[in-house]
């Protein structure tokens, strides 16, 4: 039985403070929300056990809360004016990937998927112990070894007047266009919605009015899902991030995961590396 908290790992007798996971957010809106930060491993993980059989062990059962607790803190202290409940509920949205290996390329086949049980959190314990094996064999130059977390945020949808750190003006919408996370609220407590704009009329009012009685906000032909007013929300029409033409057909090799992050494994994989390779990796 485990008595001293979350899953552990096997692990040679090594110093934590070897490690610092490196977060960042990619994929997305929001990856020039200023969303990064340094988590040192000793906050998430703790060595038990005699000298001669040292386990690594995550403080909780869940390593992934731990880690959106710890940015939660981190974001909502550079952030003060939003509500923190929000900012953690928006982080906890994104997916979190750890890379597996030490000094490997970041692509999605290098990465491992953060999920929200007990076997994910006792996989990230055995690929950690990995990574203070090769700190281990570092000079002290070139320590903390710096683990990369990325937070992939490819849902999220800022609102069209959004200012950058307003989480209440954040939702998330998945693969089938549904709002997952809907807009929070505004200063007055009303909730925030994308304002209708309704585009002049070309040639003459009569005209124009009779064709939006008659037609409305239709659907885009191309993907078949629920109707929305093109162009109703600038972010989501520029850059389709939840609803690409080339994207309504996915895969059916689904991902296990619980919390649901991900409709197929090829379209993630895809997604992720296509924005790797913006980002710079």
């Amino acid at each position: 039985m485990n008595n001293g908290g979350g899953p552990q790992g096997p692990t040679p007798d090594r110093d934590l403070n070897k490690i610092v996971f490196v977060y960042s957010t990619v994929g997305g809106p929001l990856e020039h929300w200023g969303i990064e930060g340094r988590i040192q491993a000793g906050s998430v993980f703790h060595l038990t056990g005699p000298d001669d059989n040292l386990r690594l062990q995550s403080r909780s059962m869940l390593v992934r809360s731990d880690f959106i607790d710890g940015i939660t803190r981190n974001i909502h202290f550079v952030c003060q004016q939003n509500n923190r409940g929000r900012v953690r509920l928006i982080i906890d949205g994104m997916s979190f990937f750890m890379l597996s290996r030490p000094n490997t390329t970041l692509i999605s086949a290098n990465l491992t998927l953060l999920e929200d049980h007990v076997q994910s959190s006792e996989e990230i314990c055995r690929l950690l112990a990995q990574h203070l094996e090769y700190a281990n064999t570092l000079v002290p130059e070139q320590l903390p070894l710096e683990v990369p977390l990325l937070l992939f945020n490819e849902r999220m949808h800022p609102h069209q007047y959004a200012v950058v750190g307003s989480f209440e003006y954040v939702k998330k919408v998945n693969d089938a266009n549904v709002i997952e996370i809907p807009y929070g609220h505004d200063g007055n407590g009303m909730l925030i919605t994308n304002p209708v704009v309704v585009q002049p009329p070309a040639s003459g009012t009569r005209e124009w009015t009779t064709r939006s009685s008659s037609s409305g906000c239709r659907p885009r032909p191309e993907c078949g899902v629920t109707s929305r007013c093109a162009g109703s929300n600038p972010s989501d029409d520029a850059n389709e991030y939840a609803i690409r033409s080339t994207e309504c057909k996915h895969d059916s090799t689904l991902i296990a995961t619980p919390s649901g992050h991900y409709a197929s494994q090829q379209t993630a994989a895809s997604a992720l590396d296509q924005s790797l390779r913006n980002f710079g990796y």
